[in-house]
């Protein structure tokens, strides 16, 4: 078990597709901590050049750009990769029933993660979990991995699928790296026997760079490349004092989803995601998202027979605005904020432990819906088309009235539907049936 673990901060070591920036001076910190996504508070500004579209006219707009989605994304783009996944699954199936089968890697996991492991002083034991430890060459000759020798720049397994067809899996990782540390890396355990407890610190090396490929028959189905830059005044991570950055980029059968930010700013207790996806040189979706809160550390503790184990994790707690940006094919885009996420919070749980009471619930979710600030737009115009609030419906259990509240579109000419009367199998029969119809391909593709 103890093994297992420690195989897993390896493999975070190895796997970590980012880029990583920890920033430095204070001006830096405020630049960055500006409001990325902006809200307009109402459509009291619309673009003198956009025409409004009525209820029935958004209706067509938004099925219009939704099928037209739906076309772009076509699951035979991966079927290729998907039969390489199921071929190799079959192989490992089989092999393992064998118990020579993967004896060399396991043992060169055990090797590895010697490697990587301290001296056990005054019961606290420091690791360094680095991806140069981890490297190597295994090649699957018959029904038996075969450790090939060692590759000290990547860590390579090479082997045909059901077919034939010879396949490559190789991961590298730069010599550089940062020791990162945090106190939810750690572990701790309790002997009731010797009534001691030992500690197990963690410590990850992010390298530099990193890159990851899949190749079959020679020709690339996915890849990652991944650069690292850490700045940290010590290796252990102040999520209350410090800022960091993350991007990545992931190439599969000619989509790419690339995260071109992914930011945590310490010091202002705010987070921010920047998602891109295209097909080709095409782009189908972008998103952006940013909430307040702030990050603590909260200590659990399990018990068992012999002792305990005692770990930490985070926990948000004053959370406070959260913004969102959608764009579909640059026809569609949905922009909205919560203006303060607790409060929100608060209005609903006190809506629903009064959902007998019609006036105290109601106002409670006009309470909630002051926090909402949500609105639907097209072609990156800065009209308002519709926007997104909270209304109370009633239900009977007997002969008890009681009340439940949902999403619905209000439109400017006054006019609101929930969400289930909007989408109705009437405009969007076509997108739902075209929707299925893909899924129904993905989950042949799986089959």
């Amino acid at each position: 078990m103890k093994l297992l673990k420690s195989f897993s901060f390896a493999m975070m070591a190895l796997a970590m597709s980012s880029s990583f920036v920890a920033c430095g001076d204070d001006d830096e910190k405020e630049e960055k901590g500006g409001q990325s996504i902006i809200v307009p508070d109402s459509d009291d500004n619309p673009d003198s050049t956009t025409t409004v579209l009525t209820p029935k006219e958004q209706k067509e707009k938004l099925e219009v750009t939704a099928r037209s989605l739906i076309s772009k994304v076509n699951a035979s783009d991966f079927e290729e990769i998907t039969d390489l996944v199921k071929s190799t699954k079959e192989i490992m199936d089989i092999n393992d029933k064998d118990e020579d089968y993967s004896e060399a890697i396991q043992e060169w996991i055990q090797s590895a993660v010697e490697l990587c492991e301290g001296n056990m002083t005054n019961n606290v034991q420091k690791n360094l979990y680095l991806a140069a430890n981890f490297t190597g060459k295994f090649e699957l000759q018959g029904n038996k991995w075969v450790n090939k020798g060692e590759n000290p720049n990547a860590l390579e397994f090479i082997y045909n699928d059901n077919k034939g067809i010879n396949t490559v899996v190789k991961i590298t990782a730069s010599d550089k790296y940062t020791p990162v540390h945090h106190a939810t890396f750690d572990e701790e355990d309790y002997d009731y026997y010797r009534e001691t407890s030992y500690r197990y610190e963690n410590t990850i090396g992010i390298p530099e760079k990193l890159t990851v490929s899949v190749t079959h028959g020679g020709k690339s189905l996915a890849d990652a490349t991944i650069t690292t830059a850490i700045s940290l005044d010590k290796a252990d991570i102040d999520l209350q004092n410090e800022d960091y950055e993350i991007t990545a980029t992931i190439n599969i059968s000619g989509y790419q989803v690339a995260i071109d930010k992914l930011q945590y700013l310490g010091t202002q207790n705010k987070a921010y995601v920047s998602i891109t996806i295209n097909k080709g040189n095409e782009k189908l979706i972008s998103m952006q998202a940013e909430a307040g809160g702030k990050v603590k550390l909260v200590t659990e503790k399990q018990d068992y027979y012999w002792g305990y184990k005692e770990w930490t994790k985070f926990d948000v707690t004053q959370k406070d605005r959260a913004a969102l940006m959608v764009d579909v094919l640059g026809d569609v885009q949905f922009v909205g904020e919560i203006k303060d996420m607790d409060k929100l919070e608060n209005f609903i749980t006190a809506a629903n432990q009064n959902d007998e009471n019609e006036a105290t619930f109601k106002e409670n979710i006009e309470n909630a819906n002051n926090q909402l600030n949500i609105g639907l737009y097209y072609d990156g115009k800065k009209t308002r088309m519709a926007a997104v609030k909270l209304i109370t419906t009633s239900y009977k259990v007997y002969d008890d009235n009681y009340y439940a509240s949902e999403p619905a579109i209000f439109f400017n000419d006054n006019t609101s539907y929930t969400f289930e009367s909007f989408f109705d199998k009437t405009y969007f029969k076509k997108v739902t049936d075209n929707f299925m119809n893909l899924i129904e391909d993905f989950n042949r593709l799986f089959r």
